[in-house]
């Protein structure tokens, strides 16, 4: 299953002015909610100095800055900082510097909203594991920097582990072909255009555009346009297509 988001084809436009926080989002892949998986992409644009509270998601998600730069919680994020948030852990508060913040969210099952804390703590059930980890900035190639690379080249962002859990960044030189790293078991995967383009299917796919992969696809084939190729693989962990009884059960021994 593969499904393609880009901002020239967004499905629709969604405006905030609440509370603390103001911007807009542009969805890019919407799915119904209910099947598993259920890829869901979407780019928020916050405005300068409005705060989006601490708060989780019922499902395991990405977030890539795109532009502008701010904070999450103690951690700085310029373009391109990756961060990943398993069901259910608090991330927070989202805050936008003076250029605004542009992010991308990700997620491999579409998530019905966000609980906010800790109004929403006692709604966080007991016993499931949680994970965050945050990359980045990641240096973004330039078009003059991709035509210097004799041949692609893969970064390891997020170290596979036992959970199908990663990311990587691979670099393709103009009009050049790689192959994204190999997918173990894993819930899906994106793979985010940061620099140059991607060549699929007939078009030349820009920043932010994204390509999901369900886990069950072989690698993508990424072929680079004329001015070379940068894009970032994010991996999920195979239960994050487990509906709740079975995530419930994935328990960290003595938690």
């Amino acid at each position: 299953m593969e499904r393609i988001g880009t901002v020239e084809k967004k499905t629709r436009t969604r405006v905030f002015d609440e509370g603390n926080f103001r911007g807009y989002t542009e969805y890019l892949i919407e799915t119904e909610a209910g099947p598993r998986p259920a890829p869901q992409a979407f780019l928020v644009h916050q405005q300068p100095g409005w705060v989006l509270p601490t708060h989780f998601h019922l499902e395991e998600q990405f977030q890539v800055v795109t532009r502008g730069g701010g904070t999450l919680g103690a951690h700085a994020l310029d373009a391109v900082s990756i961060h990943y948030a398993s069901r259910e852990a608090g991330y927070g508060p989202l805050v936008a510097g003076a250029d605004g913040l542009d992010y991308l969210t990700l997620r491999t099952v579409t998530d019905p909203g966000a609980w906010y804390l800790p109004e929403s703590r006692e709604k966080m059930r007991k016993g499931l594991r949680k994970r965050q980890e945050s990359v980045g900035p990641v240096r973004v190639s330039t078009s003059a920097s991709l035509a210097e690379l004799a041949q692609p080249a893969t970064e390891v962002l997020i170290a596979s582990d036992a959970s199908g859990l990663a990311a990587w960044v691979v670099r393709v030189p103009p009009c050049g072909r790689a192959t994204a790293p190999a997918q173990r078991d894993s819930g899906g995967r994106y793979h985010v255009v940061v620099s140059g383009a991607l060549a699929t299917h007939g078009e030349l796919l820009g920043p932010p555009a994204c390509v999901w992969h369900s886990g069950d696809e072989a690698p993508m084939a990424l072929h680079a346009g004329a001015a070379g190729l940068e894009v970032l693989v994010l991996q999920y962990p195979a239960f994050a297509l487990d509906p709740e009884p079975q995530r419930m059960a994935r328990r960290t021994p003595g938690a």
